[in-house]
């Protein structure tokens, strides 16, 4: 997510004592990250929250997570881990 844009989904943000659960988990092949990442881009700029989060695997086996950037700031916040970003 760009900073100050738009309106936030509640689904899938980060809780000091839990984790929403409804925010769902897709799995994609970086194929497909390569193919889609401009579009989630675009997407969060508009102002339209991530459907979920993009579990990126490679070869099948799992290499990365791509989330939305204000989920990532609440989450580390939540860890007591603020990050400058």
């Amino acid at each position: 997510m760009v900073a100050g844009v738009g309106p936030r989904s509640t689904a899938g943000v980060p809780q000091e004592d839990r984790y929403d659960a409804a925010m769902k988990v897709e799995r994609v092949s970086v194929e497909k990250l390569r193919k889609d990442v401009g579009e989630w881009a675009k997407q969060i700029a508009d102002g339209k929250p991530l459907d979920s989060h993009k579990v990126v695997t490679r070869h099948g086996t799992e290499a990365l997570v791509v989330v939305d950037m204000d989920w990532y700031r609440l989450a580390r916040k939540a860890l007591k881990d603020p990050t400058d970003l």
